[in-house]
Parts: structure tokens; C-alpha cells; sequence
């Protein structure tokens, strides 16, 4: 009995041993999957639950379509648009390109625009996003900081922790998909280094995209993330014929965004999704492109110069410009020319209004300006009729010519102030 003793003692505690080392070595496999389908709000990660479209990557789909064509070279242009060249309609039948444009809270031009066909129905919208900083997750989350792990992390490429955010499968081997023996060994052969660094991406991926991914892609020759998003929800519905996508590029240190919805079921708007996709390019916004494209817009006859081709180079131009007040004036002004312009000018005034209190049209019914607009407007309208009326009269300053134009002006000012003070009460009624 003694002699049992002796085995069954040592062989028990071995026994344990062996188990508690066991569940040691898988230890951080348990918390890889609580921390996946339950969160984790511990001093080493946090984490909330995860939806399974954070997990897994599918390839980026696009429609085939030939853009080599002479009626495709005819009827789209490359333009350099903000931050971004991009292909827009010149002289395209179906498509009007219709400007979006407004103002964050802290008044920072919103640029984007829709493609709607010719019953003024939106097929495809694009918006520029604000861009974001392309932090990592080290903060709050001792588990990164880990010496071992934080070395690991900081030896993979930039370029390839880019990559890995829309293409890593996070996913770990199922005990369902496999007999238990093959499981445990597949499972084995996940290094500890692997199960964080799957953590990190997925913190990073927490951070950067917003809770309603429901796609995550890639393209590879563009090194550009692309993340499919759940349509914005409306009266209990779900619009099910939007493509809603955000475009990922990490360029100038930042992450660049840019937001496209397309209509899922239009063959011709998943066209302009390929096309977009293919052609997009990342350029530096430069005042200097809006001279450049104001002077091909001066070389359109004049027909094309109010209708929806020239309004596509003055939009292409104004965006590098967004808030220089005279470039949106013109713009405005040389629509209101054209027939059927009163689509592309709605938000245009608007902005006009928001930015700058007038809404710049020279179209009595269309204008709309803030009381001091207003006042400054009238003024340099009467200064203009004291030019004029002094050009007719010959008049001269009582003590003689004047020495030089600054004095004219200065002289004429004055009287139109003394003129608008002496009215007030009609200025402020017109």
C-alpha cells in the first residue's frame, strides 16, 4: 500500500502539472476567442465585441467594363479635384454632374458632388471625407506594450501593416471545421506573436473604420483599402440598392478618405465605380491647377461655357480655391447663364451664403445676402453711379483736378457712404 503510494502521489501531481502547463500554453488562444466574441476590458487590452465583418477580407470586386472606347475618351475627363485626380463627365448623355458642397462646424469646406441621371436622379455620389491620423493602438493597452510584442509589432513594415488591416483573416481555426487532434495542432501552430499581432490589427481596424463595415477589401496595385458600409437606415428600411463605400489611401502621413455610393443594381453606375476606382490618383490640392483649368475653360465656345461642360471645369478649378470669394462668384454667375443650370446652383448659393453671406446671383430672385452684404453691395453700387454720373458731367473736385486715382476714389467713396447713410432705411428694405 505504501509502495502505491509512492507512485500514485508523484504520478498525480505530474499528472497536474502536466494539465496546469497545458492550459498555460493555451492560455492566450482562450483570450483571443473571449476577446472576439465577448470583448475584453482588462489593464492589458479593450476591446469590444467583435462583428464578424472585422474578421475577414474578401477581394475587391469591379464591374468589367472597356474604357478605351471613343465614346468613353469622348465623354469623360481626368481632373485634378482637390486632393485627387479623378474622372469626371464632359459631354456625357446621361450623366449631370450636380456640385454637393457645404460647410463642417468649423466652417471647413465639404467638397462632393452627385452623378444623376436626366430625371435629376442621384446614381452615384462621391464626398470627401475628412482625413484622419493613422495612429496605433499602444495607449490603454499594456498587452502592446509588452517588450516582446512591441519589438515584433514595430519590425513589420508600414507598408505591410497597411496592407494586413484590409486583408488579414483574424479569424482562428474552429474545433467544427476539424477532428479535435487536428484543431489543437492548427491551432498550435499560431505563435503567441501571431495571436497579438491579429489583437493589434484588430484594435487598429476598431479605430480607424466605423461600426457598420460590412466589407473589407483591397487593391493592391493602388495600395488602397476599400470598406463597405451598411446604408444609411430610413424609416425603419434599409435602402438595399446602396453601394455604400470609403476609399482608404495613407498618404502625407494621414489617412485620406473619400466616400462613393453607387446604386448596386445600375449597370451603369458599378461602371463608374470601376472607373473611378481605376483612375483615382492622389495629387496635393494647388491654387496654381485652378488657373491652369480656368484657361481650358476659356477655350470652350461659349455654348459649352454655361452648359454642364463648363460648369464641370469651373467646379474642378474652384476646388483647389473653396474659399476665394470672386472664383465662386464667377462660377455662380456664368451658370445662371445657361438654361438648364438651376440644378448645379442650389448648393452653390448656399455656400455662397454660409461662407460668405450672399449668395452671389445676379438673379433678383436667386439673391440672397446677409443684411451687411446688403449695405457693402449698395454702397459700391453708388459709388459705381457717382463714377458714372461724374464721367457724363465732366465734374471735378471743387479745388481742382485731382492729384491722383487714390484721391478720385477716396472722393467718390465718400459721397456714396453719405448717400447710403442718407437712405439707410431703404437699403436695408431692398
Amino acid at each position: 500500500m505504501i509502495y502505491m503510494r509512492r507512485i500514485i502521489i508523484p504520478l498525480a501531481l505530474l499528472v497536474v502539472v502536466a494539465l496546469s502547463a497545458l492550459l498555460m500554453a493555451f492560455m492566450p488562444y482562450h483570450f483571443y476567442y473571449v476577446a472576439l466574441d465577448n470583448g475584453l476590458d482588462s489593464r492589458f487590452l479593450k476591446t469590444k465585441k467583435v462583428p464578424e465583418p472585422f474578421l475577414s477580407t474578401k477581394p475587391l470586386e469591379l464591374e468589367q467594363a472597356d474604357f478605351t472606347t471613343t465614346d468613353s475618351l469622348i465623354r469623360w475627363r481626368k481632373f485634378h479635384v482637390g486632393n485627387y485626380i479623378l474622372p469626371l463627365p464632359v459631354r456625357h448623355p446621361y450623366f449631370l454632374l450636380v456640385p454637393e458642397i457645404s460647410l463642417d462646424q468649423s466652417q471647413k469646406p465639404i467638397i462632393g458632388w452627385d452623378l444623376q441621371n436626366q430625371n435629376l436622379k442621384a446614381e452615384i455620389s462621391l464626398k470627401f471625407l475628412a482625413s484622419i491620423a493613422y495612429t496605433y493602438p499602444f495607449e490603454e493597452n499594456l498587452l502592446f506594450n509588452l517588450p516582446i510584442v512591441k519589438n515584433h509589432i514595430l519590425a513589420v513594415p508600414t507598408q505591410t501593416i497597411w496592407r494586413d488591416l484590409f486583408t488579414l483573416d483574424l479569424r482562428l481555426p474552429s474545433a467544427g471545421d476539424s477532428g479535435f487532434i487536428a484543431w489543437v495542432q492548427n491551432l498550435w501552430s499560431i505563435s503567441y506573436n501571431e495571436i497579438a499581432y491579429k489583437l493589434f490589427i484588430l484594435k487598429t481596424r476598431q479605430l480607424l473604420f466605423p461600426s457598420e463595415v460590412t466589407r473589407l477589401s483591397y487593391d493592391e496595385n493602388k495600395s488602397m483599402g476599400v470598406v463597405e458600409m451598411q446604408p444609411v437606415q430610413t424609416d425603419d428600411l434599409v435602402d438595399d440598392n446602396s453601394k455604400v463605400e470609403v476609399l482608404y489611401l495613407l498618404r502625407e502621413g494621414l489617412v485620406q478618405r473619400l466616400q462613393l455610393t453607387t446604386r448596386r443594381y445600375s449597370k451603369i453606375a458599378q461602371s463608374y465605380r470601376t472607373r473611378a476606382i481605376e483612375g483615382l490618383e492622389w495629387k496635393v490640392s494647388n491654387p496654381d491647377e485652378t488657373v491652369q483649368i480656368y484657361n481650358e475653360f476659356n477655350k470652350l465656345s461659349y455654348e459649352k461655357k454655361i452648359d454642364q461642360e463648363g460648369m464641370t471645369y469651373l467646379f474642378a478649378g474652384w476646388t483647389h480655391v473653396p474659399k476665394q470669394e470672386e472664383f465662386l462668384r464667377t462660377m455662380i454667375q456664368f451658370l445662371e447663364r445657361g438654361k438648364r443650370n438651376k440644378v448645379h446652383l442650389k448648393s452653390l448659393y448656399q455656400y455662397g451664403y454660409d461662407l460668405f453671406g450672399t449668395s452671389f446671383s445676379s438673379q433678383k430672385e436667386n439673391l440672397r445676402e446677409t443684411e451687411q452684404r446688403k449695405l457693402e453691395r449698395k454702397i459700391s453700387e453708388e459709388l459705381k453711379g457717382e463714377f458714372n454720373r461724374a464721367e457724363k458731367a465732366e465734374v471735378v473736385a471743387p479745388d481742382g483736378n485731382f492729384s491722383n486715382e487714390e484721391d478720385q476714389v477716396d472722393f467718390f467713396l465718400k459721397k456714396a457712404k453719405e448717400a447710403g447713410a442718407s437712405e439707410d432705411s431703404n437699403i436695408l428694405v431692398d
